[in-house]
Formats: C-alpha cells, structure tokens, sequence
C-alpha cells in the first residue's frame, strides 16, 4: 500500500472516467455516471465475516489490477478508529494527513486467487492491509470509493452503506448475489 495525492490519484483512474476535483473530491465524470446502474446493500451484521465479506468485494472488481481507496468523508470522533487507520498510513511510510493523500494504492496482483498455497507473501500482505483498511472505513461509516485501473465499476463507502456501480448487466448481477450471500440488509442507513 502507498499514499496517493489528488494528482497520483487522477493519473491512476483518470483514464477510466474518473476525475479529482481540486478540493480533493474523487468522482465519475457526467458519462460514466449516467451509464452506471447501482447495487446498494450494507455490509453483514456479523462483524467475524468482514474480513472474507470484503475480500469478495474486492474480487467484485477485476482481477491483475491496481485498486485505489479514495476517502472523502471522515472523521477523529470518540471513539473511532481513527488512530488505528492512521497507524496503518503510518506504518506504510506515510507521513501526510488523509487531507494531503486521501488515495490508498493497492498493488496489481491476481485477486481472484483464494488457494493460500498459490498467493505469494507480497500478495497475502497486500490483500491483508486492503481488507484491514476497509473493514476501518466500514465500521467507523466514513466515505470513500474502491476503484480498480482501467476500470468503469466502482464501489461507493458511504455512511456505513455501499453501492456497487456498473453498467455490465454481469457485474450488476455478480454484486446482487455477493450482497445476498453474505446476507446483507438492503436496507440503507
């Protein structure tokens, strides 16, 4: 994991139709909007899955790419994660506030892969922070979006909802099933 700023960040996802505002907002221009339909469900109550729940979501996204975690909401409320989410940023040589490098870099690797035995150290560690990382951005109700390169589907973080976007009626369909299989409340808070 790497610490991404407004300008990384738009090399990175820009080719996909993604922009970046200069008050540090990341969003889908007017056209990829408008050709998206959204999927919205909330995570599993049960807070022991999180970490396989979002490991399917980050295989819901397509496999061998960079994925960005772009954060435009949170906060340092009592009691919050915040300092463990910091810690992580930390601890993977970042420096800079959020507010300076609100992206979150996660390496291309073969995500799709779930034989323990053929995902490499590198990967198990990627996977690790980029599940960890989530699950913080889940549980504390903050906002942002997970992003693959050169790729139009996203997933929205948003006051402890999520909404996937695609315009493939495979994708649309794939993100239904994932939410129904984890048992999600389509429920939105």
């Amino acid at each position: 994991m790497r610490c991404l700023t407004v300008d990384d960040a738009a090399i990175l996802v820009g080719k996909s139709g993604f922009l970046v505002s200069d008050s540090g907002l990341l969003y889908p221009d007017e056209a990829l909007s408008k050709a998206q339909a959204r999927v919205d469900g909330r995570p599993p109550d049960n807070a022991t899955t999180l970490p396989y729940f979002v490991n399917d979501l980050n295989g819901w996204l397509p496999n061998n790419t960079g994925r960005v975690l772009w954060m435009y909401d949170w906060d340092n409320n009592f009691p919050s994660p915040f300092e463990a989410f910091i810690a992580v940023r930390r601890a993977a040589g970042e420096a800079r506030p959020i507010s300076q490098a609100r992206g979150h870099y996660f390496a291309p690797f073969p995500y799709h892969e779930q034989d323990q035995v053929e995902i490499s150290e590198a990967q198990n560690t990627e996977t690790g922070l980029l599940v960890g990382v989530v699950i913080l951005v889940m549980c504390a109700g903050w906002s942002g979006y997970l992003v693959a390169e050169d790729c139009e589907d996203w997933i929205e973080f948003w006051e402890g909802n999520l909404f996937f976007y695609s315009h493939e009626t495979e994708k649309v369909a794939a993100a239904e099933a994932l939410l129904t299989r984890w048992h999600c409340s389509r429920q939105l808070r």
